[in-house]
Protein backbone atom coordinates (compact mmCIF):
# COMPACT_ATOMS: atom_id res chain seq x y z
CA UNK A 1 0.00 0.00 0.00
CA UNK A 2 0.87 3.46 -0.67
CA UNK A 3 1.14 5.99 1.93
CA UNK A 4 0.01 9.60 1.13
CA UNK A 5 0.46 11.81 3.86
CA UNK A 6 0.19 15.61 3.81
CA UNK A 7 0.62 18.10 6.78
CA UNK A 8 -0.69 21.69 7.14
CA UNK A 9 0.89 23.37 9.96
CA UNK A 10 -0.65 26.41 11.48
CA UNK A 11 1.08 28.57 14.00
CA UNK A 12 -1.18 30.77 15.58
CA UNK A 13 -1.06 33.78 18.02
CA UNK A 14 -1.39 31.96 21.13
CA UNK A 15 2.02 29.40 19.61
CA UNK A 16 -0.45 26.38 19.07
CA UNK A 17 0.99 24.20 16.07
CA UNK A 18 -2.17 21.98 14.18
CA UNK A 19 -1.36 19.23 11.37
CA UNK A 20 -3.82 17.96 8.71
CA UNK A 21 -3.00 14.97 7.19
CA UNK A 22 -4.59 12.58 4.33
CA UNK A 23 -3.51 9.45 5.08
CA UNK A 24 -4.63 6.56 2.32
CA UNK A 25 -3.39 2.61 2.24
CA UNK A 26 -3.38 -0.25 4.02
CA UNK A 27 -1.90 -1.24 7.53
CA UNK A 28 1.55 1.42 6.82
CA UNK A 29 -0.91 4.33 6.63
CA UNK A 30 -2.78 3.15 10.40
CA UNK A 31 0.35 3.13 11.69
CA UNK A 32 0.68 6.50 10.73
CA UNK A 33 -2.32 7.26 12.18
CA UNK A 34 -4.93 5.72 10.09
CA UNK A 35 -7.37 7.46 7.78
CA UNK A 36 -8.25 10.75 9.02
CA UNK A 37 -3.93 11.39 9.82
CA UNK A 38 -2.23 11.51 12.83
CA UNK A 39 -2.89 14.69 15.20
CA UNK A 40 -0.70 17.13 16.24
CA UNK A 41 -0.88 19.47 18.86
CA UNK A 42 1.27 21.63 20.44
CA UNK A 43 1.03 24.36 23.07
CA UNK A 44 4.87 25.39 24.16
CA UNK A 45 5.27 27.14 27.26
CA UNK A 46 6.12 31.00 27.19
CA UNK A 47 9.14 30.23 28.21
CA UNK A 48 10.63 27.63 26.26
CA UNK A 49 10.83 30.92 23.62
CA UNK A 50 11.55 33.24 25.77
CA UNK A 51 14.87 31.63 26.78
CA UNK A 52 15.32 29.73 23.17
CA UNK A 53 14.22 27.08 21.25
CA UNK A 54 17.15 24.33 20.73
CA UNK A 55 16.78 23.19 17.55
CA UNK A 56 19.17 20.08 16.56
CA UNK A 57 21.71 20.40 14.33
CA UNK A 58 24.13 17.59 12.51
CA UNK A 59 23.52 15.47 15.70
CA UNK A 60 21.39 15.61 18.69
CA UNK A 61 24.69 16.78 20.81
CA UNK A 62 25.18 19.89 18.59
CA UNK A 63 22.35 22.62 20.02
CA UNK A 64 21.72 26.30 19.29
CA UNK A 65 22.81 28.52 22.14
CA UNK A 66 19.54 30.83 23.26
CA UNK A 67 19.68 34.23 21.66
CA UNK A 68 17.70 36.99 23.96
CA UNK A 69 15.19 39.03 21.73
CA UNK A 70 14.95 41.51 24.93
CA UNK A 71 16.49 44.53 22.66
CA UNK A 72 16.59 48.26 22.51
CA UNK A 73 13.92 49.12 20.53
CA UNK A 74 15.65 51.63 17.98
CA UNK A 75 19.36 50.12 17.69
CA UNK A 76 21.66 51.43 14.94
CA UNK A 77 20.23 52.00 11.20
CA UNK A 78 22.39 50.53 9.20
CA UNK A 79 20.30 51.20 6.03
CA UNK A 80 16.99 52.62 4.68
CA UNK A 81 15.75 52.36 1.66
CA UNK A 82 12.36 53.65 -0.03
CA UNK A 83 10.43 50.26 -1.87
CA UNK A 84 6.79 50.91 -3.14
CA UNK A 85 5.13 48.08 -1.42
CA UNK A 86 6.60 48.64 1.88
CA UNK A 87 7.25 52.34 2.33
CA UNK A 88 10.60 52.68 4.11
CA UNK A 89 12.37 49.55 4.22
CA UNK A 90 15.37 49.47 7.33
CA UNK A 91 18.23 47.49 9.05
CA UNK A 92 18.86 48.05 12.42
CA UNK A 93 21.63 46.45 14.62
CA UNK A 94 20.21 45.49 18.25
CA UNK A 95 22.29 45.02 21.29
CA UNK A 96 20.64 42.67 23.99
CA UNK A 97 19.67 44.73 26.91
CA UNK A 98 19.46 41.10 29.08
CA UNK A 99 22.10 39.96 30.94
CA UNK A 100 25.83 40.92 30.96
CA UNK A 101 26.45 38.49 27.91
CA UNK A 102 25.43 40.92 25.13
CA UNK A 103 24.63 39.80 21.79
CA UNK A 104 23.88 41.55 18.69
CA UNK A 105 20.91 40.80 16.83
CA UNK A 106 20.58 42.63 12.85
CA UNK A 107 16.31 43.24 12.36
CA UNK A 108 14.45 43.75 9.14
CA UNK A 109 11.72 46.73 9.39
CA UNK A 110 9.10 48.22 7.33
CA UNK A 111 7.48 51.60 7.92
CA UNK A 112 4.24 49.61 6.42
CA UNK A 113 4.13 47.57 9.61
CA UNK A 114 5.81 49.64 12.50
CA UNK A 115 5.10 47.41 15.04
CA UNK A 116 6.85 44.48 13.84
CA UNK A 117 10.18 43.09 13.22
CA UNK A 118 9.77 41.65 9.74
CA UNK A 119 13.11 39.42 10.53
CA UNK A 120 15.63 38.77 12.93
CA UNK A 121 18.87 37.71 13.11
CA UNK A 122 21.83 36.38 15.84
CA UNK A 123 24.82 37.93 14.24
CA UNK A 124 28.76 36.88 15.56
CA UNK A 125 31.80 38.88 14.87
CA UNK A 126 34.77 37.14 12.98
CA UNK A 127 37.67 37.29 14.78
CA UNK A 128 40.24 37.51 11.49
CA UNK A 129 38.37 41.01 10.66
CA UNK A 130 35.72 41.51 12.71
CA UNK A 131 32.91 41.73 10.22
CA UNK A 132 29.79 40.61 11.57
CA UNK A 133 28.51 37.45 10.46
CA UNK A 134 25.14 34.97 10.65
CA UNK A 135 24.72 32.88 13.53
CA UNK A 136 22.89 30.13 11.39
CA UNK A 137 22.38 27.73 14.85
CA UNK A 138 19.66 30.10 15.96
CA UNK A 139 16.15 31.10 14.74
CA UNK A 140 15.62 34.15 17.18
CA UNK A 141 11.52 34.28 16.60
CA UNK A 142 9.34 31.52 17.94
CA UNK A 143 7.48 31.60 14.63
CA UNK A 144 10.62 30.92 12.61
CA UNK A 145 11.54 27.89 15.27
CA UNK A 146 7.79 26.25 14.18
CA UNK A 147 8.20 26.65 11.02
CA UNK A 148 12.23 25.05 11.02
CA UNK A 149 10.38 22.16 12.92
CA UNK A 150 8.11 21.49 10.20
CA UNK A 151 10.66 19.89 8.14
CA UNK A 152 11.06 17.42 11.04
CA UNK A 153 7.78 16.15 9.92
CA UNK A 154 8.78 15.33 6.55
CA UNK A 155 8.06 11.81 5.40
CA UNK A 156 9.48 9.18 2.26
CA UNK A 157 7.85 6.28 1.68
CA UNK A 158 5.78 5.98 4.93
CA UNK A 159 9.21 6.80 6.88
CA UNK A 160 10.21 9.49 8.74
CA UNK A 161 12.80 11.92 6.37
CA UNK A 162 15.95 13.29 7.71
CA UNK A 163 14.93 16.68 6.37
CA UNK A 164 13.46 18.41 3.39
CA UNK A 165 15.26 17.48 -0.26
CA UNK A 166 13.15 20.06 -2.11
CA UNK A 167 11.90 23.20 -0.38
CA UNK A 168 9.87 26.39 -1.45
CA UNK A 169 9.75 29.47 0.64
CA UNK A 170 7.74 32.31 -0.15
CA UNK A 171 8.52 35.65 1.86
CA UNK A 172 12.14 36.11 2.47
CA UNK A 173 12.66 38.73 4.61
CA UNK A 174 15.79 38.95 5.53
CA UNK A 175 16.74 35.42 4.18
CA UNK A 176 16.79 33.81 8.31
CA UNK A 177 14.51 30.34 7.83
CA UNK A 178 16.71 29.85 4.52
CA UNK A 179 20.25 30.81 5.50
CA UNK A 180 19.21 27.82 8.18
CA UNK A 181 17.83 25.74 5.88
CA UNK A 182 21.30 25.80 3.73
CA UNK A 183 23.07 25.46 7.00
CA UNK A 184 21.48 22.60 9.08
CA UNK A 185 19.80 20.76 6.49
CA UNK A 186 22.58 18.26 4.72
CA UNK A 187 20.21 16.86 2.76
CA UNK A 188 18.53 19.45 1.19
CA UNK A 189 19.13 19.94 -2.71
CA UNK A 190 17.49 22.45 -3.99
CA UNK A 191 15.83 25.80 -2.38
CA UNK A 192 13.42 27.99 -3.78
CA UNK A 193 12.61 31.52 -2.31
CA UNK A 194 9.91 33.67 -3.72
CA UNK A 195 10.14 37.53 -2.53
CA UNK A 196 7.51 40.39 -4.03
CA UNK A 197 10.14 42.78 -3.35
CA UNK A 198 13.48 43.35 -5.00
CA UNK A 199 14.25 45.82 -2.17
CA UNK A 200 14.00 43.13 0.49
CA UNK A 201 16.21 40.68 -1.70
CA UNK A 202 18.72 43.84 -1.95
CA UNK A 203 18.70 43.63 1.84
CA UNK A 204 18.99 40.83 2.42
CA UNK A 205 21.97 40.04 0.36
CA UNK A 206 23.35 43.36 1.56
CA UNK A 207 22.97 42.96 5.32
CA UNK A 208 21.89 39.48 5.97
CA UNK A 209 24.51 37.21 3.97
CA UNK A 210 21.82 35.85 1.90
CA UNK A 211 23.75 33.21 0.74
CA UNK A 212 23.27 33.69 -2.89
CA UNK A 213 26.21 31.85 -4.34
CA UNK A 214 25.23 28.35 -2.95
CA UNK A 215 24.01 26.57 -6.19
CA UNK A 216 21.12 25.24 -4.40
CA UNK A 217 19.69 28.28 -3.96
CA UNK A 218 17.76 30.03 -6.24
CA UNK A 219 15.98 33.63 -5.60
CA UNK A 220 12.97 34.83 -7.65
CA UNK A 221 11.31 38.28 -7.39
CA UNK A 222 7.42 37.76 -7.53
CA UNK A 223 4.54 37.21 -6.38
CA UNK A 224 4.28 34.00 -4.44
CA UNK A 225 0.70 33.05 -5.08
CA UNK A 226 1.06 33.71 -9.12
CA UNK A 227 4.59 31.80 -8.60
CA UNK A 228 3.35 28.79 -7.18
CA UNK A 229 0.56 28.45 -9.79
CA UNK A 230 3.49 28.81 -12.52
CA UNK A 231 5.41 25.77 -10.82
CA UNK A 232 2.05 23.81 -10.99
CA UNK A 233 2.11 24.20 -14.71
CA UNK A 234 5.75 23.45 -14.90
CA UNK A 235 4.59 20.23 -12.65
CA UNK A 236 7.50 21.14 -9.80
CA UNK A 237 7.12 19.06 -6.47
CA UNK A 238 8.66 20.28 -3.08
CA UNK A 239 8.67 18.30 0.02
CA UNK A 240 8.26 20.93 2.83
CA UNK A 241 6.92 24.36 1.25
CA UNK A 242 6.80 27.34 3.62
CA UNK A 243 4.54 30.29 3.60
CA UNK A 244 6.44 33.24 5.97
CA UNK A 245 4.54 36.08 4.17
CA UNK A 246 2.18 38.61 5.99
CA UNK A 247 0.45 41.77 4.62
CA UNK A 248 -0.27 45.21 7.20
CA UNK A 249 -2.69 44.64 10.09
CA UNK A 250 -4.39 46.75 11.93
CA UNK A 251 -2.67 49.99 14.00
CA UNK A 252 0.50 48.83 11.97
CA UNK A 253 0.64 45.11 13.51
CA UNK A 254 1.10 42.24 10.98
CA UNK A 255 -1.51 40.39 9.06
CA UNK A 256 -0.25 36.40 8.11
CA UNK A 257 -0.42 35.29 5.45
CA UNK A 258 -2.50 37.34 4.01
CA UNK A 259 -5.79 37.15 2.65
CA UNK A 260 -4.73 36.11 -0.89
CA UNK A 261 -2.98 33.04 0.31
CA UNK A 262 -6.26 31.78 2.08
CA UNK A 263 -8.18 31.76 -0.77
CA UNK A 264 -9.30 28.33 -1.94
CA UNK A 265 -7.72 28.45 -5.41
CA UNK A 266 -4.49 29.07 -4.18
CA UNK A 267 -4.55 26.40 -1.69
CA UNK A 268 -5.27 23.71 -4.22
CA UNK A 269 -2.25 25.40 -6.06
CA UNK A 270 -0.13 24.45 -2.87
CA UNK A 271 -1.86 21.53 -2.24
CA UNK A 272 -0.89 20.19 -6.47
CA UNK A 273 2.69 21.39 -5.98
CA UNK A 274 3.42 19.65 -2.17
CA UNK A 275 5.04 15.87 -2.86
CA UNK A 276 3.20 13.03 -0.92
CA UNK A 277 4.56 13.06 2.74
CA UNK A 278 4.91 16.68 2.46
CA UNK A 279 4.73 19.30 4.57
CA UNK A 280 3.14 22.79 4.35
CA UNK A 281 3.59 25.34 7.14
CA UNK A 282 2.64 28.90 7.23
CA UNK A 283 2.01 31.40 10.54
CA UNK A 284 -1.46 32.39 11.12
CA UNK A 285 -1.64 35.92 12.68
CA UNK A 286 -3.95 38.67 12.99
CA UNK A 287 -6.90 36.91 11.63
CA UNK A 288 -10.19 36.98 13.78
CA UNK A 289 -11.75 33.47 14.97
CA UNK A 290 -13.93 32.84 12.31
CA UNK A 291 -11.18 32.93 9.50
CA UNK A 292 -9.23 30.77 11.02
CA UNK A 293 -12.04 28.27 11.57
CA UNK A 294 -13.60 28.91 7.96
CA UNK A 295 -9.71 27.83 7.13
CA UNK A 296 -9.57 25.09 8.63
CA UNK A 297 -12.43 23.86 6.78
CA UNK A 298 -11.12 24.52 3.50
CA UNK A 299 -7.86 22.84 4.27
CA UNK A 300 -8.98 19.91 5.73
CA UNK A 301 -11.61 19.48 2.22
CA UNK A 302 -8.41 19.88 0.11
CA UNK A 303 -6.01 18.08 1.61
CA UNK A 304 -8.79 14.92 2.04
CA UNK A 305 -7.51 15.00 6.09
CA UNK A 306 -9.05 15.22 9.54
CA UNK A 307 -8.45 17.53 11.57
CA UNK A 308 -5.88 17.80 14.21
CA UNK A 309 -6.01 19.11 17.51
Amino acid sequence: AMLWLQRVIMLGTMMLIMSLASVEGGDRGRTAGGRGGRALAWVPHPRIFSQGFTWRRRTPAQVCKPCKMNTDSSGELLSSSWSALNGNVQVRQLVSSQDSDKEIVRALWFDSSPQVWQSAMKMKREKENGEFRPDWNVLPFHSSRALAFASALIQRGGSPASFAERMLVIGLGGGTIVGWSLANMPGLKELQAVEADEVVVDMASKFFALPVDDDRLTVTVANGCEYAHKLKDMGKSFDLIILDVGSTGDEGHCTAPPEEFLREENMKNFHAILEDGGVLAFTMIGHPAEVLLTLMKKVESIFDGGLCS
